[in-house]
């Protein structure tokens, strides 16, 4: 016969905190680590026999932050709440997130969200914004009437100068011209040259 501990009974907090799909801890009021979760061993790449014991401290990358300056600065609130901080992984690489943490007993528990995939989307919407901006500003569109010589096709500008429609429509657009002549304008310049349509 199997018998289950009560830590691991469906019903207790212990699975709740093993379940959760954040990363949870329980320290010490030194700021040892006592437990880690499931969510915690994934996102940092941990086992429990590389944390338990250690401080929190190892784990932070985030300059400046010492667990026991934080329990002392929280200890009228006894709450931590979105604290930004940088955890180190595993593999050396760190991961941006959000810790809260309960520092009202004998043992901190803290929760935090992982944040590196979501500040990875925002640095490419953002990115996506400036290429969109470049391109709004690279495109010019030329609207409304273009007051247009109708002998020598030259265009009236705002300011009532008079331009050869290639350099006006260059200066203000990202169009470039290249030059030819159509069949048209071939017979009529040079009418030797080609032989008429049968």
């Amino acid at each position: 016969m199997h018998e289950t501990s009560h830590r691991d009974h469906p019903d207790t907090p212990w699975t709740f905190f093993e379940r959760a799909p954040v990363g949870c801890l329980v320290l010490d009021a030194s700021g040892r680590i006592l437990r880690v979760n499931e969510a915690f061993r994934r996102s940092l790449g941990y086992r429990d026999d590389d944390v338990l014991g250690r401080s929190l401290d190892d784990f932070v990358c985030s300059p400046g932050f010492a667990f026991a300056e934080l329990a002392v600065a929280h200890r009228d609130s006894s709450y931590v709440e979105s604290l930004s901080l940088k955890l180190r992984r595993r593999d050396g690489e760190p991961i941006e997130v959000v810790l809260n943490a309960d520092l009202s007993d004998s043992v901190v528990r803290c929760i935090y969200l992982d944040m590196t995939a979501t500040r990875q989307l925002e640095a490419a919407r953002e990115a996506l914004i400036a290429d969109l901006q470049r391109a709004l500003d690279e495109n010019k569109v030329l609207r409304g009437f273009l007051p247009i010589c109708a002998g020598c096709k030259n265009v009236r500008d705002d300011k009532g100068r008079w331009h050869p429609i290639e350099a006006y429509i260059r200066d203000r657009t990202a169009a470039e011209f290249t030059h030819g002549l159509c069949p048209t304008c071939v017979r009529a310049l040079y009418p030797g040259l080609v032989e008429p349509p049968r």
